[in-house]
């Protein structure tokens, strides 16, 4: 495999202008550039996973989810095919919002890709304070605001999020676990880079490139002109 290193500001820049061109909103791209970033540091592959899947991200960008049942500290929700990078953090928001209220919580969502990634909602949960259990059927993984971020072998058919304020049994799950250095792998991305396969890195680039020169009346409507439609615009004179 060839490999290029992409610069942080590639990740960041290029990446939300990538998903932007996949049909991804703006509120909804910067949120998933953050996961994207976070994931290919820590775990690799992100990048990747993007390129391979750009054309379901593309179908399923439009997408939200269906409430199938909330009751007190669970719910379980249908994500539409999206990717855990676009569903992914309004799960981890919905699961730490009720475990503050009600101390616990257990959201569940079906129909999600990537779910490989998913370790960045266990540690992101961790940073808001909670100890927090994520699995899905590509693995699973512990977070705990005193013990850091750990991989475990267990999986479920279902991507589940698990937080609690009371994370003494989660902390106790972790013994014996090796912790990711989460911050050693970050920095050493910002410091040297973010290891990319070189094909999948020249794609990415040239995602986020058409952002600022589309190729086509679809592509520039995802890009600088707001979302509007060529149409919108015809006719229009300057003062």
């Amino acid at each position: 495999m060839t490999v290029m290193m992409l610069s942080a500001w590639e990740m960041r820049t290029h990446g939300q202008a990538a998903l932007r061109v996949l049909g991804v909103p703006f509120g909804a791209s910067e949120r998933a550039v953050e996961m994207v970033v976070w994931a290919h540091a820590v775990q690799s592959g992100a990048v990747e996973f993007l390129i391979d899947q750009q054309e379901q991200i593309r179908e399923s960008a439009g997408r939200s989810f269906d409430v199938l049942h909330e009751d007190d500290c669970v719910a379980d929700l249908d994500a539409n095919g999206q990717s855990v990078f676009t569903a992914g953090p309004a799960a981890i928001d919905l699961a730490t919002a009720l475990a503050s209220r009600h101390g616990t919580s257990l959201v569940t969502v079906s129909n999600v890709s990537g779910t490989a990634f998913a370790a960045g909602l266990a540690h992101l949960g961790m940073t808001r304070g909670f100890g927090c259990k994520v699995t899905g059927p590509e693995g699973g993984w512990l977070a705990h605001p005193l013990s850091g971020l750990v991989e475990i072998a267990h999986t479920n058919t279902t991507l589940i999020i698990h937080c609690s304020r009371h994370a003494a049994s989660i902390d106790d799950e972790m013994a014996g676990s090796e912790r990711i250095e989460v911050d050693t792998l970050l920095s050493r991305a910002e410091r040297e880079g973010y290891r990319t396969d070189a094909s999948a890195g020249e794609v990415f680039l040239d995602l986020g490139h058409r952002l600022w020169l589309p190729t086509s009346e679809h592509s520039r409507a995802q890009g600088s002109g707001g979302d509007k439609s060529l149409s919108d615009f015809e006719g229009s004179t300057n003062d």
